[in-house]
């Protein structure tokens, strides 16, 4: 009777009931860390979008005065299609005060800004969402904490720009076009797009596209690194977690990383806006869409002064705009953090005034 099978049956039934909660447990757990991961790649994904647009849409002007400096010498007044002799611009101050006056007000600086929030809204969705999951997905066994940075940074600002390299070959042409020497401008994006799917294809309408991904990868590498690298730097330094930094901590971390990051990249992103200008209505074709021989005319011309025409402007707008972007960006990323975080205390449904409170402050 000691030895009855019934007994023992019954531990093994037990031990099997628990290998099977076990189980049940950990497939739980594992769909909870994926569904987390899934989630968090979605806030960043749209708080960054957000914060792009807010920060594209604040700087427009600086960005317009950049790209008519830049590019201006492929659109000279002795080329055919100009209705009118204008001088060029000499500068940053030049441009601010002559633009308005040649194109009916201040509301022309921000020329070509409708199309570049749209190419904002993907391209900053696809670059936060990338970088959040190759910043996980990178082994921290096989580089440090900055390396990975770099890498994920480079593999999410390439991946985005595949994605939404047309809409900033449209927003380029409609910004960079002085419209008093132009005899017949673009009327918006949609007349630039049409007309240039119609002359030139899909090869018009990623021209650049090789430039744009050697230049972009490094940029932003540089700016996602240097953020978070001086963002964990200022925590030691204030002995508190990078989350907790006060607004002014980030913005200053953003500056940093938008300096570094423009100044270093500015030559490669001259010659791939003059690719994408080369051969476009009211501007010559002098490049043959030749990655090489762009570079060396503009060497020719000016040497390295050349390359960083306009580039006053993108420091004065990428110092801002960088840093408005990842500030709003975590500021939006927070406030998703704490209304999720409020649904697990509630339930399901979240009180309509639970957002007000998640704010951060």
């Amino acid at each position: 009777r000691f030895f009855s099978s019934q007994p023992i049956a019954a531990l093994m039934s037990k031990s099997a009931k628990q290998a099977n909660d076990d189980s049940a447990s950990a497939d739980a757990r594992s769909k909870l860390t994926v569904a987390q991961a899934y989630s968090a790649n979605w806030a960043n994904a749209v708080s960054g979008a957000c914060a792009g647009s807010v920060a594209k849409t604040i700087t427009a002007p600086l960005e317009r005065v950049k790209l008519v400096l830049q590019n201006q010498q492929l659109a000279a007044a002795t080329h055919q299609g100009c209705r009118q002799t204008a001088l060029p611009l000499r500068g940053l101050i030049d441009a601010l005060r002559k633009l308005p006056f040649e194109e009916g007000g201040i509301k022309s600086l921000w020329r070509g800004n409708g199309t570049n929030v749209l190419r904002v809204l993907p391209t900053y969705a696809a670059r936060f969402g990338l970088y959040a999951h190759c910043e996980r997905a990178l082994p921290s066994s096989l580089c440090n904490a900055d390396l990975r940075r770099l890498c994920a940074g480079a593999l999410a600002g390439g991946g985005a720009l595949l994605l939404t390299h047309p809409l900033d070959t449209v927003r380029t042409r409609l910004a960079a076009a002085r419209l008093q020497i132009m005899a017949s401008p673009y009327l918006g994006m949609h007349d630039c797009f049409c007309e240039t799917w119609r002359l030139e294809g899909i090869r018009g309408l990623y021209a650049g596209c090789a430039m744009s991904l050697v230049e972009v990868a490094p940029y932003t590498a540089i700016a996602f690194a240097g953020y978070e690298g001086t963002k964990q730097r200022l925590a030691q330094v204030e002995g508190s977690h990078p989350s907790m930094l006060s607004t002014t901590s980030r913005l200053f971390a953003g500056v940093v990383s938008g300096v570094a990051a423009a100044t270093i990249c500015y030559p490669m992103d001259t010659v791939r806006r003059q690719l994408m200008l080369d051969g476009s209505r009211g501007f010559q074709a002098r490049y043959q869409r030749s990655l090489v021989f762009c570079a060396r005319e503009l060497w020719h011309e000016g040497g390295v002064p050349r390359f960083y025409r306009g580039c006053s402007a993108t420091l004065l707008k990428s110092a801002p705009s960088v840093g408005i972007t990842f500030a709003v960006k975590d500021f939006l990323l927070q406030g998703v953090s704490h209304v999720q975080v409020l649904q697990e205390v509630h339930g399901p449904t979240v009180p309509r005034g639970a957002v007000a409170v998640a704010a951060p402050a």
